[in-house]
């Protein structure tokens, strides 16, 4: 997939990463120093990415963010951010970019590839198999009923109870599991009047015959990874943003949604989060780290929307 990119990153290990990717794909790119630069390139040439720090994307003295929105043609964003997206998480919110990516841990060239294509096109990184090990094993099946979501959650548990190394804890993985299956459950299916199916969990006996969710997980000497996909494609991402926003700024504390999604993310090394609208919504949890970060990297993806303020010039 042909795309340009434009980054703004100061990083040694994240533009060296960037380098070998770009090499790799043949990428239309430019390299810029600050967001003024950003703002001159633009003039020049649309770009289809940006890769920037988080810090130079919302710098106050020229909300990056801000500009790239009014462009007449829509541009992907991807941020990389350490621990201080606690403090840097509302603009990303206001302006509905889902993708953070770790900058104390670069991820390898053609994973990088694989995020700027999700940008575009989201079933670029559905399939659990995409994010471990090529070959290892997956197991999983379809939750028709709370039972078979208890069956998985129990022989993921299982499986990883037997592993040498102790990561993640079992208590966690169960934790994550279990909240990605119930989101899927809770939020996924709709009545005719637009209402949630099952707005409890105990108004379940089993899904319709056209309602489906599906689970995958994998545990290997360095990896745990699970996936859910309900077959609904009703995620929506800026919502999603908000709700996490409320809980990164402590301001959701006792919201009635959000928190079990924001556990995930804190618990997991990664989120990932696939939307195709009225197909699929997949949520996939990746662990491999013995002492988890920190940072955290969270990506979520939907089709790419045109700019909101098509046509008008930045002044």
């Amino acid at each position: 997939m042909p795309f340009s990119l434009l980054c703004l990153l100061g990083d040694a290990k994240w533009k060296a990463v960037v380098k070998d990717c770009v090499a790799e794909g043949a990428l239309t790119h430019a390299w810029v120093n600050s967001p003024d630069e950003a703002r001159a390139a633009f003039r020049d040439q649309h770009f289809d990415v940006v890769l920037a720090d988080l810090r130079s994307a919302t710098d106050p003295g020229f909300n990056l963010l801000d500009f790239i929105r009014r462009q007449p043609r829509p541009t992907a964003v991807a941020v990389v951010a350490g621990e201080e997206i606690a403090d840097g998480f509302h603009p990303l919110y206001l302006h509905g970019v889902g993708v953070i990516l770790r900058r104390s841990a670069p991820p390898s060239a053609p994973a990088l590839r694989r995020v700027f294509e999700s940008l575009f096109d989201p079933m670029q990184s559905v399939g659990l198999e995409r994010h471990i090990p090529q070959g290892a094993a997956i197991d999983g099946g379809s939750i028709r009923t709370l039972a078979d979501r208890n069956r998985f959650i129990e022989q993921a548990s299982h499986v990883l109870s037997q592993r040498a190394a102790r990561f993640p804890s079992v208590f966690d993985l169960r934790l994550v599991f279990e909240e990605i299956a119930n989101n899927a459950i809770l939020h996924a299916f709709r009545t005719s009047d637009g209402e949630k199916k099952y707005s409890r969990l105990s108004d379940l006996r089993q899904l319709a015959d056209d309602e489906h969710v599906a689970v995958q997980f994998s545990v290997g000497p360095q990896w745990t990874g699970l996936s859910v996909r309900d077959n609904q494609g009703a995620f929506q991402v800026k919502e999603v943003l908000g709700k996490l926003y409320r809980q990164v700024s402590l301001q959701g504390l006792t919201d009635e949604s959000g928190r079990g999604l924001f556990l995930s993310w804190s618990l997991a090394d990664v989120l990932i989060a696939c939307v195709v609208p009225g197909q699929i919504t997949e949520v996939t949890a990746l662990f491999h780290s013995p002492s988890p970060a920190s940072e955290k990297t969270l990506c979520m993806y939907e089709p790419l929307a045109p700019s909101r303020e098509a046509g008008r010039a930045e002044t």
